[in-house]
């Protein structure tokens, strides 16, 4: 039953003294016992695959747009969300220099941690300035660990169409994210590598 669901299997919680019945779980072989256990989580495992299957057939993938600073979303609590930016803006100039990408403004505001940039925004055909300091974060990169500004903000993106198969492998790969990610933190929980509160 794919929306959840209890069977009772044979002979499970018996007490009284009657003959063994042979369909009983507790007569059957250590593969099976193991089949019948594993069968509830595998259901969950392809329902959750046929469900992301069908989103992404029916609404495409997101891909993000690069070649404007259009910004998409503003993660709450960082630098932009403080400084009124919101979701829908485009990034026009920094420090008066005119932006023409993502990419370019990225790299002004990477290379300018715990700095106040002065950014013009368009909001509903309006120009309007705000000031923003880039919070300083470490991160790894090819030339070892460096110190980048990030503000806290995600490019807008266009709905691509994608086939069945293309969605079939995108939604396995998300159900095994997402089963891996469960186990490793049961085992982090178990070595106390985790907290359980």
């Amino acid at each position: 039953v794919p929306f959840g669901g209890y069977v009772k299997m044979v002979d499970e919680n018996t007490t009284e003294n009657v003959e063994p019945d042979p369909r009983g779980y507790k007569n059957k072989p250590p593969l099976v016992k193991i089949a019948v256990l594993a069968a509830g989580p595998v259901m969950n495992i392809i329902l959750g695959v046929a469900l992301l299957w069908l989103v992404f057939v029916s609404i495409g993938e997101g891909v993000p747009r690069y070649d404007s600073a259009a910004i998409g979303t503003v993660i709450p609590g960082m630098p932009a969300s403080e400084a009124n930016i919101m979701n829908g803006d485009m990034v026009v100039y920094i420090d008066g220099d005119t932006v023409v990408d993502w990419e370019q403004m990225a790299e002004i505001i990477h290379s300018q941690p715990d700095v106040s940039l002065s950014i013009t925004l368009m909001r509903d055909d309006s120009l309007f300035d705000v000031i923003c300091t880039p919070q300083g974060k470490q991160v790894k990169t090819e030339t070892g660990d460096t110190i980048l500004g990030m503000i806290g903000i995600i490019p807008s993106t266009d709905q691509h169409p994608i086939g069945p198969m293309t969605a079939f492998w995108r939604a396995s790969r998300v159900s095994i994210g997402i089963v891996a990610a469960v186990i490793s933190l049961l085992v982090n929980m178990i070595t106390g590598h985790a907290s359980m509160t």
